[in-house]
C-alpha cells in the first residue's frame, strides 16, 4: 500500500523537528562554564539556577493537557518551538544570574510542550505507517543532541563567541522551523476514541502508572550516561581519558538500538520487544555495577545502551495513545515524572556513591527501576498493530 503523500510530508517535518529539538539545548551546555564566568558567579550559584530551570519543566508538564486541549495540536508545537528557538537566541545576553534562570526555566517549559506535541503526532503517523517510526524518531534527537555538542565545539574552535553562536543558531533553527510549517499543512487526523469509558477515578490512577513509568524509564539512561565516567574513574581508579568513553559506548549503544529498534519492534511485537529490551538493559548495568574491571564495564554500558534505547521510544508512543486528545494528559503525567526523577537521581546517586561506590548506585537505584519498568509496562501497552500490506 502507498503511503499518504501528506503523512509522508508531515513525517519528514516531525523527523526534523525531534532533530532541532535535539541540537537547540545541546548546543548550549557545552558552553555552561563560559557562561558562568560571562555572569561572574559559581559554580553552585550556577547549579541552583539549573534546578530552578528543571522547576520549569515540571510546570510544563502539568500544564501541558490544558494546552493541547485549548489549541490544536501543530500549533501549540510551532508557536513553543519558535518561542524558545527566541529564548535560546537570547539567552547568552542575561545580565544577571536572575534572567538567566528565568529564560531557562521558560525554555524547560517550552520544551515540555513541544516534546509533548511532537511525539502525539509522531506517534499517530507511527500508528498509520507500515512500520513503527518512534524509535527512529528519538534516534533522531540523539544525533540532534550529538551533532548540538559538536556545533559549539567548532563555534570555539573557530574562535565564535557564545552570542555569536546562539544567536546564528537560533536564525539557522527559525529557518528549519519554516520547513516543518509547510509540511504539516495537512492537519492530522484525530485519534480514534477508545472503546471503554474510563472514569475520573480511572483517568487519574492511569495517570500515575505514566508517571511511574517515566521516572523509571529515565533512571538506568540518566545513571548509565551520567555517571558511567565516575564508574570507570572512582570505582575502578582508571583516567579521566578512559573514563570519558563511558558515556561514548553508551550512547552508541543507545544510537543503534534506536535506529533499529523499530524493525524489530515490527517483526516481534511491543510486548516481546520490550521484554527483551528489559533483559538487555538488567544484565548490562549488572555488568556495570559488579564487574571491577574496564572492558568489561564497557560491555555491560554497550548492552544497556541497548536495551534502553527502546523504553522512552515506547513509553511515549504508549502514552499518546492511552487517553482522548492524543493522549496529552498521560504524557504530561510521564514527562513529570522522568524530570522528578532527573531532579532527585543526583543526590540519590551522591549519596549512594559516597556510601558505598558508584557501581552499588547503579544496582540500588537501575536495576529496581528496570524491573518496575517490565512489570508495569504491561498493564499499559495498546492493542497489537494491525499487519499492513506493503
Amino acid at each position: 500500500m502507498k503511503p499518504d503523500s501528506a503523512d509522508v510530508r508531515a513525517l519528514r517535518s516531525i523527523a526534523l523537528q525531534f532533530w532541532l529539538n535535539g541540537v537547540l539545548f545541546s548546543s548550549l551546555v557545552p558552553r555552561l562554564p563560559e557562561l558562568r564566568d560571562q555572569l561572574g558567579v559559581s559554580i553552585e550559584q550556577l547549579g541552583q539556577a539549573l534546578s530552578m530551570a528543571m522547576l520549569g519543566g515540571i510546570f510544563g508538564s502539568l500544564t501541558v493537557d490544558w494546552v493541547c486541549r485549548r489549541f490544536n495540536l501543530k500549533h501549540v508545537m510551532i508557536l513553543a518551538a519558535l518561542l524558545l528557538i527566541m529564548a535560546m537566541g537570547t539567552i547568552a545576553f542575561s545580565p544577571t544570574l536572575g534572567v538567566f534562570a528565568l529564560l531557562l526555566a521558560a525554555m524547560a517549559a517550552l520544551d515540555a510542550y513541544v516534546d509533548v506535541a511532537m511525539n502525539i503526532q509522531g506517534s499517530q503517523l507511527s500508528a498509520r505507517a507500515r512500520k513503527p517510526v518512534m524509535n527512529r524518531l528519538h534516534g533522531l534527537w540523539s544525533i540532534g543532541t550529538v551533532c548540538g555538542s559538536l556545533s559549539a565545539a567548532a563555534a570555539i574552535a573557530l574562535g565564535l563567541g557564545l552570542q555569536q553562536q546562539l544567536l546564528g543558531l537560533a536564525l539557522v533553527s527559525a529557518g528549519l522551523l519554516t520547513y516543518v510549517v509547510m509540511g504539516l499543512k495537512q492537519p492530522l487526523a484525530e485519534p480514534e476514541p477508545h472503546a471503554e469509558t474510563v472514569g475520573r477515578g480511572g483517568h487519574w490512577g492511569r495517570m500515575g502508572v505514566f508517571a511511574v513509568l517515566g521516572a523509571v524509564a529515565i533512571t538506568p539512561e540518566l545513571i548509565s550516561s551520567d555517571w558511567s565516567a565516575f564508574r570507570i574513574r572512582d570505582d575502578l581508579q582508571q583516567s579521566n581519558q578512559l573514563a570519558s568513553f563511558g558515556f561514548v559506548v553508551f550512547g552508541s549503544g543507545m544510537m543503534i538500538g534506536r535506529l533499529g529498534g523499530d524493525e524489530v519492534m515490527h517483526r516481534f511485537g511491543q510486548t516481546r520487544t520490550l521484554s527483551v529490551a528489559c533483559l538487555l538493559a538488567f544484565l548490562g548495568i549488572a555488568t556495570t555495577a559488579f564487574v571491577d574491571q574496564v572492558y568489561g564495564v564497557f560491555a555491560g554500558l554497550v548492552l544497556a545502551g541497548l536495551g534502553v534505547s527502546v523504553f522512552f521510544p515506547t513509553m511515549y508512543d504508549n502514552a499518546a495513545r492511552a487517553s482522548r486528545n492524543g493522549g496529552a494528559a498521560m504524557l504530561g503525567a510521564m514527562t513529570m515524572g522522568s524530570r522528578l526523577a532527573a531532579l532527585g537521581l543526583p543526590v540519590m546517586v551522591g549519596y549512594v556513591a559516597a556510601w558505598q561506590s558508584v557501581g552499588m548506585a547503579f544496582a540500588l537505584l537501575a536495576l529496581p527501576a528496570i524491573v518496575v519498568l517490565a512489570l508495569l509496562s504491561r498493564t499499559q501497552a495498546p492493542a497489537a498493530r494491525p499487519v499492513t500490506v506493503g
